[in-house]
């Protein structure tokens, strides 16, 4: 199994080789480019798993570099963390909606740098296995639309329009997993209805939006657990938890162990 290949696209020489020594302590497959435009073409050629982005560059600046890889059909489904100095709520703003998953403010801090890159490396590991079980599906059982509307056909498997809905809904959820949306709206910005976007999460996932959102969250927390120094409280309160006592109750009934117990085994 190949290592999982990052690409830095900063041209702060110092930010290179910063990030490069962590990445490679920690046996990524690691690749830079010093400008937006070395960037994208290094991006097309080697196809990686994540790419670290900065904001502030010449001639293309990284929301440029960020538009042009999510209207590319070979690096739309990357995932990028943006870098930003300032860290302004309308860069920030303005990332999201050019589709990066997240964003980091500089200094780089190792510790959270290492968390995020785990965290969105296993959202795209999961969410590639998910569109390889569908693909294994149709090989056996065809497309649904190829086949006579029922409610048996319906609950095993999902037409691509509505699947495409689960999947952005999915991804909203991911970008504001500390303050979702409400059902309603959430439904709305992918173009539907809360009972139908409802029903489409239960048919791929077996349970509802926001049972998929804690699910999420929690394993999301056990990933942060295992590779960052965040406190308890500090991972509760990244992932929407009320407080870091009911984070604990829920972390325990899903995994029967506590956060701090969970922890400690992982470094054992």
């Amino acid at each position: 199994m190949r290592s999982q290949r990052i690409l830095l696209i900063d041209d702060d020489p110092f930010v290179e080789r910063t990030v490069e020594y962590l990445l490679a302590d920690y046996g990524f497959d690691h690749h830079a480019a010093q400008d937006g435009s070395k960037g994208l073409a290094l991006a097309r050629q080697i196809l990686p798993d994540l790419i670290l982005l900065d904001v502030q560059m010449p001639e293309l600046n990284g929301f440029e570099v960020c538009a042009q890889l999510k209207a590319d059909p070979r690096t739309a489904g990357i995932p990028v963390i943006m870098f930003t100095s300032c860290g302004g709520i309308e860069d920030k703003t303005r990332g999201f909606q050019l589709g990066a998953v997240d964003y980091i403010t500089k200094p780089v801090e190792h510790d959270e740098l290492l968390a995020r890159i785990t965290v969105h490396l296993n959202h795209r590991r999961l969410y590639l296995n998910l569109l390889q079980r569908l693909a294994h599906y149709r090989e056996r059982f065809g497309d649904a639309s190829d086949t006579h509307t029922s409610e048996t056909s319906e609950t095993s498997e999902l037409p691509e329009p509505r699947l495409n809905r689960v999947c952005q809904a999915r991804e909203i959820l991911e970008r504001r997993v500390a303050a979702p949306p409400s059902l309603e709206d959430l439904a709305r910005a992918v173009g539907t209805n809360a009972k139908r976007l409802s029903k489409d999460f239960q048919i791929l996932h077996g349970m509802t939006v926001f049972a998929w959102l804690r699910e999420y969250r929690l394993r999301q927390a056990a990933d942060l657990l295992r590779a960052s120094q965040f406190s308890v409280s500090d991972i509760a309160d990244r992932l929407g938890f009320s407080n870091s006592a009911n984070f604990s109750t829920l972390f325990k009934e899903r995994f029967q162990i506590t956060p701090r117990q969970y922890r400690i085994s992982s470094e054992v």
